[in-house]
This record gives C-alpha cells, sequence and structure tokens, in this order.
C-alpha cells in the first residue's frame, strides 16, 4: 500500500502538475463560509470566461471543415502563447479532421470517460519508454530553483533529485510490465483531473461545455483539457493577464530583459508561474498515441 502511494504523486509529479496541491487548495477553502466559496467560485468563472472564453473561437455542432480548422487554429495560438508547446502542422490537420467530423454528426462526439481512459492509456505508454536522461531532465524542470523536486514553490512535498529519479525509474519499470495496480493508480489521478477541469468549463462555459457528460467533447475540446491537465493551467486569464503576473515576478523583475525578447511563458517546462515537463507527453507522436486512441473511442460507440 505504502508503494501505491508513493506511485501516485509521483505520478503527480511527472505527467500531471499540481494534483495534491490544487487538492489542498480545495481543503482550504473549504474551511471559508459559504459566501466566501461563492465568490470565489464566481470570480475563478469570470476568470476562465476571460480567457479561453474569449481567447478560442469554438466551433459548433453543423459548423464546416473552415470552422472546425479556425477552432483547432485558436486553440494552439491560445496554448503556444501559455506555454512553450507548438502544436505541429500534422497534429493540427489531423484534429481539424477529426473536428469537423464530430462537428457533422459523422463520428460520435467522445465522453469524459473515455477522454480518461484515453489519456491514462498514452500517460502509461508514454511513461514505459522514457530514458534515464529524460527522467533527469524531468527532475531539472520541477526543481526549478529549489534545491529539491517540489510540487510547490515554497519547497513542499519535497524529495531529493536522487529520490525522484529512482521512483521515477521504478513506475517506468511497471508500466513496461504493464503492473494494474501502477495504471489504476494512475486512472485514479487523471479521472480527479479531468473532473475537476471538465466540472469548471461546464460552469464558466456552458454554451461550449454545458453538456459535455451528457453527449460528449468534441477532439479538440479534449486536446484542451489535456493540455489543461498536464500543464495545471486551468485556461483562466488572458495572454495579457498571465505576462504581467510574470513581469511582476521577483525572478524576473530582478532580471535585467534585453530588449526584444521572446515573453515569458506562464506554464509549460520553462513555465514562470509553474513549470512542468509537458512535453513528455505533448510531442508529435505522443499526441499522435493520443489522437488515436480518441479515435477508437469514438468508434466504439
Amino acid at each position: 500500500m505504502k508503494k501505491i502511494r508513493t506511485w501516485r504523486w509521483l505520478i503527480a509529479f511527472l505527467f500531471l502538475g499540481v494534483a495534491p496541491l490544487a487538492a489542498a487548495n480545495l481543503w482550504r477553502s473549504a474551511s471559508k463560509d459559504t459566501s466566501e466559496l461563492r465568490q470565489l467560485k464566481q470570480e475563478r468563472e469570470a476568470q476562465i470566461r476571460k480567457g479561453v472564453g474569449s481567447e478560442v473561437k469554438f466551433a459548433k455542432s453543423g459548423d464546416s471543415y473552415r470552422d472546425a480548422q479556425e477552432t483547432v487554429d485558436s486553440i494552439a495560438r491560445f496554448i503556444a502563447g501559455r506555454s512553450d508547446l507548438v502544436m505541429s502542422k500534422e497534429t493540427n490537420a489531423r484534429l481539424a479532421a477529426m473536428e469537423e467530423r464530430a462537428l457533422s454528426g459523422k463520428e460520435a462526439l467522445t465522453s469524459v470517460e473515455d477522454l480518461t481512459e484515453a489519456l491514462t492509456d498514452t500517460i502509461s505508454a508514454r511513461a514505459a519508454t522514457l530514458s534515464d536522461k529524460e527522467i533527469s531532465r524531468a527532475g531539472e524542470t520541477l526543481r526549478g530553483d529549489h534545491e529539491g523536486v517540489s510540487l510547490r514553490a515554497n519547497g513542499e512535498f519535497s524529495v531529493t533529485s536522487e529520490e525522484f529519479a529512482a521512483q521515477a525509474r521504478d513506475f517506468r519499470d511497471l508500466c513496461n510490465e504493464g503492473n494494474s495496480a501502477a495504471r489504476e493508480a494512475l486512472r485514479t489521478i487523471v479521472d480527479r483531473e479531468v473532473d475537476r477541469r471538465v466540472t469548471l468549463l461546464e460552469e464558466a462555459l456552458p454554451e461550449h461545455f454545458g453538456l459535455a457528460r451528457e453527449v460528449g467533447i468534441t477532439p479538440a475540446q479534449a486536446v484542451l483539457i489535456t493540455y489543461s491537465v498536464i500543464s495545471d493551467d486551468f485556461l483562466d486569464g488572458t495572454q495579457e493577464d498571465l505576462q504581467k503576473t510574470v513581469r511582476q515576478l521577483p525572478e524576473v523583475v530582478n532580471r535585467e530583459l534585453v530588449p526584444g525578447t521572446k515573453a515569458e511563458k506562464a506554464f509549460g517546462t520553462k513555465g514562470r508561474i509553474f513549470s512542468t515537463p509537458i512535453n513528455l507527453v505533448f510531442n508529435k507522436e505522443t499526441m499522435s498515441s493520443f489522437l488515436s486512441r480518441v479515435e477508437e473511442g469514438r468508434a466504439s460507440k
């Protein structure tokens, strides 16, 4: 049992950003009175509408391929603006075609459960192929300016780099063996994080996600939710809002920026707000496997 718990936080470290941190924030919020919780919820929803709600163009049922392409392009720009991720031309074209087929009714939408399974399978398969060098780089990304690998900027939930590397290698080996307990631990975390994002989007953007649980989501929406889970970016606030926040961080304020320097990224492998090894999952090959898994889930309906 102890080792299972270790796998769970290790998975959160390696692939899923700050899942325990998000839970801790929720527990702290639970001690607040109802009116304050309601206000916090309304503020978060407003920020999501201001962020992804205003900067992504969502196509609707019956829209054309051109509309589907505009949706995918806007999601690609949105993600690239907030992180260091750039969608490949091949992924973009494939996702647009999938989106058009879903919008036209030629293929079924993706259920939240199928998204959870697709992401679990994708992460498990990717973990099994991690090299020692990739694990080392992941530890460096998560460590940032801290001495140990930490989930939080204040150093809580820390382990040494050596402990992280050893346990990451153990998890890789378990995935290679097809260990069912390791996969179930992974699925539990994925399910919780997907559910959290869907709930936020349902409430903040009901016109686009209000029927996510009853009807399903489109492939482009599935990619957007997946990005949110992997990066721990809750899609709130505009690009300008994020840059204002980043520029106020001590490590940025105290650094002399050369005129013309590109804007600092808030998320991703060099994220100033939170840094995660997101490129372990969001790369051309792994995204191709993920989209194939999404297609398989839709075809089974």
